[in-house]
């Protein structure tokens, strides 16, 4: 496969104080991921996970630990403070909250404008004909160029965040949570927008949102980050539909249903998934396999050594990093779903075969 942008052990650590000592946080703690000319990976997880910092390390936004980016083959240097204004050209972003990330004193044509005069190097005349484009192909009227940001609903904001993404002829976009702070409604516009701007334009996007029901929607593939790894990657309807990692079964299960007897099945498969603990900290991680303190299935080697990436379909390139699938009594690349039918059925049969339940 081809690839716009790879990522090869990525890390990303904060120095925090604490109580007078000086402790590590390993918000992206080896990161592996690729991403194709126009296809759309979705990062998902819950906050803080790592999937924000990883894609503020693509923007180069923070400063790298260690490990490579790679986009368009070229190394970007990590030591290297001022990121090269091809760079920005070519990687752009959509944040969370529109609002905040638009000038408010600048008017919304301005803002569109702007990237394209910057980049392409467009006159002023030609860049806010460019912005009156990009309104149209974002679905927002041509005549509202000259307004502010406060006159605009939060879903017509993200549009137009959307349309300055697009505005220097990006090759990847990068959207961070960009349709959590929007109503279901909006939500779906938005991201039918951004799923046919792909088609229109051969944009390819990092998806990063904490709900794996709308990465579902948009992604081609999607990968699952838990305390800094990705812990599950494979097509998206196959990770969002029948899971390998007890943590992505987790997100799965967090879904809610319209059919009450279907919402009501969810419930308890989620309680068997439940665990009392508190999710660790990033300063002081689990020894072995990071989920182990939450995971309801973990056996002697989940707390000795960490699992390493099995392929679980060599078509499509999925694998997860769990010791069901190498260890377990049960899976061996089959969805967890299974263990917890088989686990209902045989309540003893997971301490005998060794798979022990933390909490």
């Amino acid at each position: 496969m081809s690839t716009i942008l790879a990522i090869e052990d990525l890390q990303v650590h904060f120095t925090v104080r604490r109580g007078g000592q000086r402790l590590v946080a390993r918000a992206v703690d080896g990161v592996d991921l690729e991403i194709a000319p126009s296809e759309t990976l979705g990062l998902v997880g819950e906050s803080g996970s790592g999937k924000s910092t990883t894609g503020r390390a693509v923007l180069r936004l923070v400063d790298i630990t260690a490990g490579s980016i790679r986009f368009g083959g070229v190394e970007l240097d990590r030591r290297r403070r001022r990121v090269p204004s091809d760079y920005r050209k070519r990687v752009q972003v959509v944040f969370q909250d529109p609002y905040s990330s638009l000038n408010p004193r600048m008017t919304v044509g301005s803002a569109v404008a702007d990237p394209a005069r910057r980049h392409l190097g467009l006159s002023k005349a030609d860049s806010m004909q460019r912005a009156r484009e990009l309104f149209d192909v974002v679905g927002l009227d041509t005549r509202h160029v000259d307004r502010l940001p406060h006159e605009f609903s939060g879903g017509q904001r993200q549009r137009i965040a959307i349309a300055r993404a697009l505005s220097s002829e990006p090759e990847l976009i990068v959207c961070d949570e960009a349709v959590s702070a929007l109503d279901v409604s909006t939500q779906a516009q938005v991201l039918n927008l951004l799923r046919d701007l792909r088609v229109q334009t051969g944009v390819a996007y990092l998806f990063i949102a904490h709900d794996l029901d709308v990465v579902r929607h948009v992604s081609d593939r999607i990968s699952v980050m838990y305390l800094g790894r990705i812990v599950e990657t494979g097509p998206a309807e196959a990770v969002a539909t029948a899971p390998r990692h007890p943590y992505t079964e987790l997100l799965h299960d967090a879904i809610p249903l319209p059919d009450p007897a279907a919402q009501a099945e969810r419930r308890t498969a989620r309680r068997q998934l439940r665990s009392s603990a508190d999710p660790p900290s990033p300063l002081a991680p689990p020894t072995g396999c990071s989920y182990h303190p939450r995971c309801p299935f973990a056996m002697d080697i989940c707390r000795q050594e960490a699992p390493t990436p099995t392929p679980v379909d060599t078509a499509t390139g999925a694998w997860v990093r769990c010791h069901l699938h190498t260890h377990g009594p049960v899976l061996a690349g089959a969805p967890v779903a299974e263990l917890i039918g088989w686990r209902r059925d045989t309540p003893a049969g997971d301490t005998a075969r060794g798979a022990r339940p933390t909490g």
